[in-house]
């Protein structure tokens, strides 16, 4: 029997990489052929979905970074591509920093494709 199900990905999921901590006690990313990354709360026991990330193109693989402030997404095309997304910025105005998406399905948070010079992220809320 499953622990849970993730079933907002529209197309076949490519890669589910779990956070720091022992499961289930961590977060979870997963990436789909959809051109989205989700952030998943294990955690809680509803499992909720935090954010949907994205990209220009699917993406196949992802890794973490040891302390969870930002992951990495590859696009399996040509050029094999890396991106790299915060899952923090810094507030304006203030040296303090504030986290990216995290309140559910109606944070979407576009990455631009960086190769052409738009880097610039846009958040979104539903």
């Amino acid at each position: 029997m499953p622990y849970c199900t993730f079933s907002d990905h529209t197309l076949p999921i490519t890669d589910v990489i779990c956070g720091v901590g022992t499961f289930p006690r961590c977060r979870v990313l997963t990436s789909s052929f959809d051109h989205t990354v989700k952030l998943w709360d294990l955690l809680v026991s509803t499992h909720p979905l935090l954010t949907t990330f994205q990209f220009p193109k699917p993406i196949s693989c992802l890794a973490w970074d040891p302390t969870e402030r930002f992951f990495f997404a590859a696009s399996h095309d040509d050029e094999g591509y890396v991106h790299r997304k915060n899952l923090f910025r810094q507030r304006e105005n203030t040296k303090t920093m504030k986290a990216i998406g995290g309140t559910g399905t109606a944070d979407l948070v576009r990455a631009a494709d960086e190769r052409s010079g738009l880097a610039k992220q846009l958040i979104t809320a539903g």
